[in-house]
């Protein structure tokens, strides 16, 4: 007889929340759906259908002193398990019960744009490469990492050449068709750059990370909106000689997507000053450089290069 796991049931006070960081951890798109009690007595109206992953329901509990999980735990077998533990940190994600004394998830995620140190390649206590590792959701839901059956670490690696490398970073366009506005960032005073002025979702590309894949997190992280990324087109590239700490300069692919779920919120207030919906006819005039012309690409439909900085 045939056996199949159909759907994993997590507890969060906050579904949809979590929801969102197991999307941009595992990709998918998180729904939702009618309520409906299942054999396991969960009434999840929110769930994520992930390729490769069963359905993950999201149950809401009240908030409670000791975190849930019980005996159950997800594993999940990537490629480099000392990247995907580096972006489930920057997700939210923390120590698991192997550690489980120091919260090292609680500023993960406080500086994950482009603007953030360039040699930032793996957070303290990092797991190294064809390890396991034991973590747990911004729920306490534990999960853990290993590498794929039939992968080796390999000889080590060679170190980066950092000093000359061209930070790789992605912009997404968030477009209402119908409404005719997109979502736009304004940065804080605390910014490294570009304070006071207006934006589009942007970030750099965590090490092993695809560039798609950095844009819906990137998007995820900031705004709290998901999008899938096969719903993302490319629409412009920036290409600037150097940049906040980025001497090498720095590449920002920029995709559009008209698809996606979630309302915009601000969800990194020491970086941001607010998070909105702007008119297409009536976009701000004070903008970080390029932002007007990668928006004008965007809107146009017609793909382009910007050059910024080179002689």
């Amino acid at each position: 007889m045939e056996t199949r796991l159909n759907r994993i049931v997590l507890d969060s006070a906050d579904p949809a929340r979590l929801a969102r960081f197991w999307a941009a951890l595992i990709g998918g798109e998180p729904s939702t759906g009618v309520a409906g009690a299942g054999a396991d007595g969960a009434d999840p109206a929110t769930h994520l259908d992930a390729p490769g992953f069963p359905r993950l329901a999201f149950r809401r509990v009240l908030p409670a002193s000791d975190p849930p999980g019980g005996g159950a735990r997800l594993e999940i077998e990537v490629a480099d398990v000392a990247a995907a533990e580096h972006r489930a940190r920057r997700l939210g994600a923390r120590d698991g019960e192997a550690d489980s004394g120091a919260d090292s998830g609680a500023d993960s995620g406080a500086d994950s744009g482009a603007d953030s140190g360039a040699d930032d390649t793996r957070p303290p206590g990092a797991a190294p490469a064809g390890s396991v590792r034991e973590l747990r959701d911004p729920d306490g839901n534990p999960f853990r990492l290993t590498s794929l059956p039939g992968r080796s670490a390999g000889p080590e690696p060679l170190p980066p050449a950092t000093g000359s490398m061209t930070l790789l970073a992605a912009a997404v366009v968030v477009r209402d068709p119908v409404l005719r506005r997109v979502v736009m960032l304004r940065r804080g005073p605390e910014a490294k750059f570009g304070r006071g002025l207006w934006d589009v979702p942007v970030g750099k590309c965590d090490p092993g990370e695809a560039v798609s894949h950095a844009a819906v997190r990137e998007l995820a992280e900031e705004t709290g909106l998901v999008v899938d990324p096969a719903d993302l087109r490319l629409v412009h590239v920036v290409h600037g000689a150097r940049g906040a700490e980025a001497p090498g300069g720095f590449l920002t692919v920029v995709f559009l997507t008209e698809r996606w779920s979630g309302e915009p919120v601000n969800r990194e207030p020491a970086k941001h000053a607010e998070v909105c919906w702007m008119p297409e006819d009536d976009l701000p005039t004070e903008v970080v450089f390029s932002a007007d012309r990668l928006l004008t690409a965007a809107l146009s439909g017609v793909a382009a290069v910007t050059l910024r900085g080179w002689s």
